[in-house]
């Protein structure tokens, strides 16, 4: 509501269905693209994310950080998604083409990605069951 401009909430309301949103930008991005947020995000859907990063033809990645709010003002510690972003944007800078990836960074320290055209439908809370066992586990920075 801030961020749009409103201290009224029925303000907000009454003009939230005019506000702008992101449909359709996803056609207009072509190059590389890094998403980082919170699975508890209270400001912007995981389904608006999604649909997004589906839009986008350019190599793309999602971190989701599984428990995370939108300002993840206590990220995991196994993470340091400052040093993440400047390393996936010196491998871009570089000539180094990312993977479209979705990479799923659990409460337990788990971290496992999986190809963007090969992620199962992703069910908040339940990366054990949507991501399985069988997916290889990661370790950021190798």
């Amino acid at each position: 509501m801030y961020m749009a401009g409103y201290d009224d909430e029925h303000e907000f309301d009454a003009a939230a269905s005019d506000l702008i949103t992101v449909e359709g930008l996803g056609k207009l991005i072509h190059c590389p693209y890094l998403a980082i947020g919170g699975e508890d995000d209270e400001l912007t859907a995981l389904e608006t994310t999604f649909a997004l990063l589906d839009d986008i033809s350019a190599p793309k990645e999602l971190m989701l950080l599984q428990g995370e709010r939108h300002n993840m003002d206590k990220p995991p510690k196994f993470v340091d998604e400052i040093t993440y972003i400047a390393d996936w944007l010196a491998d871009c800078l570089a000539g180094g083409t990312p993977e479209s990836v979705l990479t799923l960074v659990g409460q337990d320290g788990r971290i496992r990605r999986t190809p963007w055209s090969d992620r199962p439908a992703y069910h908040h809370g339940l990366p054990e069951v949507v991501l399985g066992d069988h997916l290889p586990e990661v370790v950021l920075g190798e």
